[in-house]
């Protein structure tokens, strides 16, 4: 979220991050059109350039299909 992404950036000294990463995400737990809105628009603040999942293949397909420009990991 917002927050996390503010606290990482200020740690790492950084004004942007190469790659978010979503930790073994779920539909249940995420609401995937309200994170890729937040995602583009922190991309479109240049807070970060690429972002994406990673966990299991079987659970970030249903994800992956909605998110279609999300690195998989």
């Amino acid at each position: 979220d917002r927050a996390s992404l503010g606290d990482s950036l200020r740690r790492l000294g950084s004004e942007r991050v190469d790659l978010l990463l979503l930790h073994e995400p779920t539909l249940a737990a995420l609401d995937p059109e309200a994170w890729l809105r937040w995602l583009e628009r922190e991309q479109a603040r240049g807070r970060i350039a690429h972002y994406g999942m990673s966990g299991p293949a079987e659970a970030l397909l249903p994800l992956a299909q909605r998110l279609p420009g999300a690195v998989l990991q």
